[in-house]
């Protein structure tokens, strides 16, 4: 077995993930064609330069051998260096280039390993149906191998396909594949057929293969359905602790403070752990900045009103609960009820001068109050990479602290305030868990 085949197949296997990865579990390849009378400096050169890993130099020497005036190619020879040269093309994550070369091989000489090879291809470029029908050419010319199997299980995978995916799981796991148990279970067991049922064995006949496949068409539809909305390792794992950080903007809403502030902005870090998929116990901290634009005795200032005058400044330490609900391989949607404590300060020195020429210090009533606080957060994940995702979230805060200003007239008091906040942060999630 060649370097590139341990690569390939340690690749398959060191994460779940594999089965629904873009670039799809490959089986050992078969061994190149030989040179024969053909050989020549070329061809020897490229081969050495594949095994060492460069492949864009290997991919060239291939090509001056395909082209060499001197060298009159068989078919059978000519398509075993395109073949080779669509692998370098592989590697190098040129897949368009590699397409052209592996319907190239098929062009000349059609197999079941490049048909394998070009619906890995089309895998990665998401052209599910193509390489559907090319997964089932190579079942068609070798339907004994497993990998073939479990790339055609991948795909049906993908498509939304739960009964068939199942099925050819376990043909793969008949024929004799380590398929990864948390893979298997997750795609047969949910829909009725329990991991301990699939069979393991070689050598199967026809006849039980059959019955298998039959055993897995027969599951209803609801239980299929519950497969195809599923984010990282197919819902069989979680992450123990998220760590979250954002930035967002606040408004006060619906009391006099709302008057006398302008639009705030929120600093936000938060640490979760993880019970399950769904649900997750957080706390956090959250600092907001107001600008104080004293605007609800605007009319009793001399001119305009300048800048503000300082800044209110709150912090709040919160703990709660989230929902998360699946929407998309990597997408959710989650809720969050959190309770904390809110303490917040007000500028008191700032002058402010009135249309009778008399100064007034802002907010005399009250330097500082606290109080408890409530959220509700709604939010919306997207995890663009295994362990990290962009996370936009609005919620509703109720805060029950005391705002006491002294105006004109008489000193008010307000002992509730509601704040708007919509903000976006990452998360980090960490430790994964088994489901």
């Amino acid at each position: 077995m060649n370097t590139l085949t341990i690569l390939l197949v340690a690749g398959c296997f060191l994460s779940p993930l594999s089965m629904l990865a873009q670039q799809a579990p490959a089986p050992p390849l078969a061994k190149q064609t030989s040179v024969s009378s053909h050989s020549n400096g070329r061809v020897q050169t490229a081969d050495s330069l594949f095994e060492a890993g460069k492949f864009e130099q290997a991919a060239t020497a291939y090509l001056d051998a395909i082209f060499d005036d001197q060298l009159a190619l068989s078919k059978d020879y000519k398509a075993s260096l395109y073949a080779k040269r669509s692998r370098c093309f592989v590697a190098l994550k040129l897949d368009s280039i590699a397409l052209d070369d592996a319907s190239m091989v098929i062009g000349l000489q059609p197999n079941a390993e490049t048909f394998y090879e070009r619906a890995n291809i089309y895998v990665r470029l998401r052209l599910l149906v193509l390489a559907m029908k090319d997964i089932e050419s190579a079942l068609s010319l070798m339907p004994d191998n497993p990998w073939y199997y479990l790339l055609r299980g991948s795909i049906s995978f993908q498509r939304g396909e739960m009964r068939e995916a199942c099925a050819d799981i376990g043909m793969a796991r008949l024929l004799g594949l380590s398929v990864p148990e948390d893979i298997a279970s997750a795609t047969c067991k949910t829909l009725g057929i329990p991991i301990e049922e699939l069979p393991q064995s070689t050598g199967a006949s026809v006849k039980e293969q059959s019955a298998f496949k039959a055993a897995s068409t027969g599951i209803a539809s609801e239980a299929v359905q519950s497969l195809i909305s599923q984010t990282n390792n197919l819902n069989t794992t979680y992450y123990k602790f998220f760590i979250q950080a954002g930035i967002g903007s606040s408004t006060a809403m619906l009391s006099r403070f709302f008057y006398d502030v302008g639009r705030g902005t929120v600093f936000s870090g938060s640490l979760g752990y993880g019970l399950s998929r769904e649900f997750t116990l957080w706390c956090g901290a959250v600092r907001s900045a107001f600008p104080y634009t004293y605007a609800s005795e605007r009319s009793q200032l001399a001119g305009s009103p300048g800048p503000p005058y300082g800044e209110v400044v709150s912090w709040a330490g919160v703990v709660g609960g989230q929902y998360s609900a699946v929407v998309s391989n990597k997408v959710d949607v989650q809720l969050s009820i959190g309770l904390g404590y809110r303490s917040i300060r007000y500028p008191i020195d700032a002058p402010i001068v009135m249309t009778n020429g008399s100064i007034r210090r802002a907010n005399l009533g009250v330097a500082e109050s606290s109080g408890l606080l409530t959220q509700t957060i709604f939010g919306v994940e997207w995890r663009f990479l295994k362990q990290l995702a962009f996370v936009a979230q609005g919620g509703l805060d109720l805060a029950f602290s005391r705002y006491n200003f002294l105006t004109i007239q008489r000193i008010d008091r307000e002992d509730t305030h509601q704040f708007l906040n919509i903000s976006a942060g990452l998360r980090l999630y960490l430790f994964e868990q088994d489901q």
